[in-house]
């Protein structure tokens, strides 16, 4: 057997285009590295829908925001989610529409790939095929629709071979019903459609390229600003004197213990922004007792409260001759006596909830010192801005948003434009293949085909009745010279056939032009006859 060196290019490429296509889309139960599943949930939403068909492929390794599939011996099932991070190893996965994490934690050896495709509505197609009657149902729709249609054409021109077109009815009606049923997928606007055709779906296919290029979910941080402030106070009434004129101890004036037994203490807290806010928490008022060697002892002022909102407060009070027994009794036991000791008054306010949607968690524990010695009780006046504490936060969310595709003005998103893409260029990929399928078979019934679809509105077919000899005849090269002749003054071309040989013929100033398919001149003389008899029959027309 002789291989020509195109055979073994041909060869070649076969086998390279196989091993391509082994090593892009064989399935995993074969031995392949891609794996092919049906979206059945929406967890995933946006991103994927339910009946959208996705592949992934195996690789080398996996990372934080990665889509993967996975198999859950929780569930005992395959789950396609996005990983959160990595812990010892083992993946800690979640559906991006999900409130939670997943139950189960695979390692490495459970995932079947990262997500490579999806295509919409895919899977859902294939589902609907699926089924034996639908199949069946397409099936035999493709079957009629690239084997039926040919057989009601031929029966038209067997019928048109022996029609008679006088001269009289050539003058009442320009046009035919013959020529307005001529083989349409032969035609010019075939071509044209299959180059408009072909163009669209590369342009959609394209495009395509870029929405599959495209996450369908944006990563997005969004911060929400606020600040948090707080207000201390304390107080005590006494007895008018020469220390205390007005009887009453204010914030911010030394505490003499000998005049003051207990001292009222409160604590203010609000929230400030300018976001809409849902919010809510616990707020306790503490005091702790310190000395410089770390010894220290928590007294509670007053039960925890609940607040919602950006308000909240807190008060209690300290009871300073028990705050000096508990010293007392310490400096006995140990035997170490402090000339001072801190005492600290600790609130603790706990807040959850939305910013503007955003979550938040915060806890805000600002703290006010005193120095008390064996008299006073003062305000520690090493801390700036001690009596009204602030502090700025913000809140922050970490988002997948949809992706967009942005042109000439507009926005789509990734997903829209995914499953848009799909559905159009796979139409317009029908319709390419239909159209080239029929054209095809209409190519394939020979050049007198060809032409009756080029030409059809210009042909009259006629069958001559008897021989007369009349003027010149001169054959022509091609069919578009003998067009050329007819197409300016809408000349008819006369069509016969006879023994499967036809020809075409044009009168132009007394000379009449023939093409022949086959190129010669028929050598039949009946056929001859017949031909003078239709150029009689045309210049009476015409005269």
């Amino acid at each position: 057997m002789r291989f020509s060196l195109r055979k073994m290019l041909a060869v070649c490429a076969a086998l390279a285009a196989a091993l391509a296509a082994w090593f892009l889309f064989a399935p995993q139960a074969i031995g392949g590295s891609v794996a092919y599943l049906v979206v059945d949930g929406t967890s995933m939403k946006p991103g994927l829908s339910a009946g959208d068909l996705v592949v992934v492929r195996s690789a080398d390794g996996y990372t934080t925001g990665d889509v993967v599939a996975y198999r859950s011996p929780v569930a005992n099932r395959t789950f396609v989610h996005r990983i959160l991070r990595v812990e010892q190893g083992r993946f800690v996965l979640k559906g991006d529409a999900n409130p939670y994490p997943d139950a189960a934690r695979p390692g490495e050896e459970a995932i079947d790939g990262k997500l490579w495709v999806a295509m919409p509505y895919v899977g859902s197609a294939l589902a609907w095929l699926a089924v034996p009657m639908h199949a069946a149902l397409v099936g035999g729709l493709l079957v009629l629709l690239l084997s039926g249609g040919g057989g009601a054409a031929v029966q038209r021109r067997k019928r048109r071979r022996h029609a008679v077109f006088p001269a009289e009815a050539r003058q009442s009606a320009p046009t035919s019903l013959e020529t307005r049923s001529g083989p349409v997928f032969a035609g010019r606007w075939v071509a044209y459609a299959l180059l408009v055709t072909g163009v669209g779906a590369l342009a959609i296919a394209a495009l395509g390229l870029i929405a599959f290029s495209r996450e369908t979910t944006t990563e997005l941080d969004r911060k929400v600003a606020y600040r948090e402030s707080g207000s201390f106070a304390y107080w005590a009434d006494v007895p008018p004197g020469v220390v205390y004129s007005d009887g009453r101890v204010d914030t911010g004036e030394p505490v003499f213990l000998r005049l003051v037994d207990k001292l009222r203490m409160r604590f203010e807290y609000r929230l400030l922004t300018d976001a809409a806010l849902n919010t809510s928490g616990r707020i306790v008022l503490t005091a702790i007792v310190s000395d410089a060697d770390g010894w220290q002892r928590r007294i509670d002022l007053g039960p925890a409260s609940d607040f919602g909102g950006g308000f909240a407060a807190a008060s209690g009070t300290l009871d300073l001759q028990r705050v000096q027994k508990l010293i007392a009794a310490v400096e006995h036991a140990t035997g170490v006596a402090h000339e001072s000791y801190t005492v600290t008054l600790a609130p603790s306010v706990d807040l959850g909830g939305r910013l503007a949607g955003v979550e938040i968690s915060d806890r805000f524990k600002p703290a006010l010192k005193f120095r008390l010695d064996r008299l006073t009780l003062t305000l520690d006046q090493s801390t700036p801005d001690r009596l009204a504490p602030l502090r700025t936060r913000s809140a922050q969310e970490h988002l997948l948003r949809p992706g967009a595709f942005s042109a000439l003005g507009t926005e789509i998103r990734v997903t829209a434009l995914r499953r848009i893409t799909v559905a159009v260029g796979l139409f317009l990929l029908v319709v390419f293949l239909v159209i080239a399928i029929l054209r095809a078979r209409a190519l394939r019934r020979g050049e007198s085909f060809r032409i009756e679809a080029r030409y059809g509105h210009l042909l009259v077919p006629v069958s001559p009745s008897a021989p007369e000899a009349l003027g010149p005849l001169v054959d022509v090269a091609t069919m578009e010279g003998l067009a050329r002749l007819a197409e300016p003054g809408n000349r008819p071309i006369l069509h016969s056939e006879r023994l499967g040989a036809h020809s075409y013929l044009v009168e132009d100033g007394g000379v009449v032009y023939r093409y022949s398919t086959g190129g010669g001149q028929p050598t039949d003389p009946v056929h001859e006859e017949e031909e003078a008899a239709a150029r009689l029959r045309l210049l009476r027309h015409q005269g």
